[in-house]
């Protein structure tokens, strides 16, 4: 079971994802596109950013785990402020 955290879902169909288990927000899903380096994720909602609902990720794969690096110019971290996700599939549900 998950225990505080979210669940990012990247579903293949129509590049399409999911946040689970976010509670209280219009922020929760929406359009996905990603090449070698970067991850970009479009919210439907497009008050979910500043930068019209997009948010742009730098992605690191550290075992068995991806890491996301905002690299929108407009958020701004003085610690690490990256998220680590497990991988999971299907048949882990």
């Amino acid at each position: 079971p998950l225990e505080n955290g979210f669940t990012l879902e990247l579903l293949e169909e129509g590049m399409r994802f999911e946040l689970i288990g976010v509670t209280n927000s219009n922020c929760v899903s929406g359009t996905f596109t990603y090449n070698q380096t970067e991850l970009t994720l479009q919210y439907e909602n497009n008050e979910c950013s500043t930068n019209n609902g997009t948010f742009y990720y730098d992605y690191y794969f550290v075992d068995n785990q991806i890491q996301l690096w905002p690299s929108n110019e407009n958020v701004l971290c003085d610690e690490g402020c990256y998220t680590v996700f497990d991988k999971r599939t299907p048949a882990d549900r």
